[in-house]
């Protein structure tokens, strides 16, 4: 059923016959007011619908202002509609007695429980019943109450302020999404450390953005790492030859642990920052010191001039690292040397060496040797060798170098392995490869 409010208008055409016809039609645009298969009450303009005057109609079908209907609903007579009778749709007594029996149907009776209770539905009963408040609802009067939750039980939780989430000490309020957004702080996270030398080395706790910055820093975004990272050692000179320089470091453990041979090594003397190779590493018998040799930049006198800021570096090309180092060679095989340029770099245990002769030399000796930066690998039976491009006796020659296992001379040849005249002009031009 859909009832409609306000539902009255006059009969402009009666049916017909008046006491029998099943359509009539009401006062123009009434029609939209009237429901279907809901029961209308006719009766006279001016009257009470009354037993007498009055016949119970229900409305079939609406078709603009033309209802059509069935007569003499719920044991009244037929009356004989005329034009302007009165019609009406409101409560009959068959939609009282109706509901009556709808809600009959489905209260049922229950004894007293003795106890504040909520009555409701019980659909798999079909009928009400009185609900029991589960464990954490308590009912008393008209007051229900629901338990405070914990990390034991279910109940009503507040939620934190992000105050509260920052302190994380609080142990009733439940965190949000939006209180974790908007921390400013993770100070009283167990699981967040702030440490800038990662000492706790944590597989299962998060870094701080300060510390990470701290520990990064501390080891160079430059590819150095400061030599306080390790310990706080510093070296003296003990002496010098060449471009190489022999160090003690004043180490109280055995710093052989840390540096390997190929690192790099950058340190500050007399206001210039000095670079170099480490190309051996060896500790003293009481272990009070570690002994080291650095090829580069030579070390000034310690004592004159203090070292500071020391940091090593296992990368290729730490900031600042030069590309190569110049030194000067020892030429033997000549009365009158050549003009020659020479550099070289180590990459890990590789030296590298360039040679390039500007003038030639006057030749005195079959032999031409060189002196190297640093002593090849002593490996038993091994030789170095590779291209030069040579002039002998002012010729210029396809030649080769060789290095000896261990040795620190370089030897170059007038073709494989064979040796120069003992006059005229000679030099060389090669790019040299060993193992240190």
């Amino acid at each position: 059923m859909a009832k409609k409010n306000f539902t009255i208008s006059t009969v402009v055409t009666a049916p017909s016959p008046a006491t029998t016809g099943t359509s009539l039609v009401v006062a123009s645009g009434d029609g939209a007011l009237f429901a279907v298969n809901e029961p209308a009450i006719v009766f006279p303009v001016n009257n009470q619908p009354l037993v007498a005057n009055a016949e119970i109609v229900m409305v079939t079908n609406v078709a603009t202002d033309t209802l059509t209907i069935t007569r003499t609903q719920e044991s009244t007579s037929a009356r004989t509609i005329v034009v302007g009778d009165i019609i009406i749709q409101g409560i009959t007594a068959k939609d009282w007695n109706d509901l009556i029996t709808a809600v009959a149907g489905k209260i049922t009776a229950f004894a007293d429980p003795n106890a504040d209770r909520i009555v409701f539905w019980d659909d798999s009963a079909g009928a009400f019943a009185a609900l029991t408040a589960s464990t954490g609802l308590t009912l008393s009067g008209t007051t229900l109450t629901v338990r405070s939750a914990s990390t034991t039980q279910t109940g009503i939780v507040e939620l934190a302020t992000t105050a509260e989430t920052e302190t994380g000490i609080d142990t009733a309020r439940a965190v949000t999404p939006d209180g974790l957004h908007d921390m400013a702080t993770l100070a009283g996270a167990a699981w967040m450390l702030d440490e800038d030398n990662m000492a706790s080395d944590s597989a299962t706790k998060v870094a701080s953005q300060q510390s990470i910055k701290a520990y990064v820093d501390a080891r160079g975004l430059d590819g150095w790492i400061p030599v306080s990272n390790i310990y706080p050692f510093s070296f003296t000179l003990g002496s010098t030859s060449g471009v190489q320089s022999f160090i003690d470091w004043d180490d109280t453990m055995d710093l052989c642990s840390y540096l390997q041979k190929g690192m790099k090594i950058t340190w500050t003397q007399n206001s210039v920052q000095k670079y170099a190779y480490i190309i051996r590493v060896e500790a003293d018998a009481g272990l009070s010191y570690t002994e080291t040799t650095l090829v580069g930049d030579l070390v000034l006198n310690t004592t004159t001039y203090p070292v500071t800021n020391i940091k090593f570096s296992m990368l290729e090309s730490p900031f600042g690292f030069p590309t190569r180092f110049s030194y000067t060679p020892t030429i033997g095989g000549f009365s009158a040397n050549p003009n020659m340029i020479t550099t070289f770099s180590i990459i890990g245990r590789t030296c590298i060496v360039s040679a390039a002769s500007t003038t030639n030399g006057t030749s005195n000796a079959t032999t031409y040797t060189m002196t190297l930066p640093v002593a090849a690998a002593t490996i038993t039976n091994f030789t170095w060798r590779g291209y030069a491009l040579v002039v002998n006796n002012n010729v210029a020659l396809d030649g080769n170098w060789s290095i000896t296992s261990g040795s620190a001379t370089l030897n170059f040849f007038d073709a494989p392995l064979s040796g120069f005249t003992n006059s005229g002009n000679k030099s060389a031009n090669a790019v040299i490869v060993y193992e240190i």
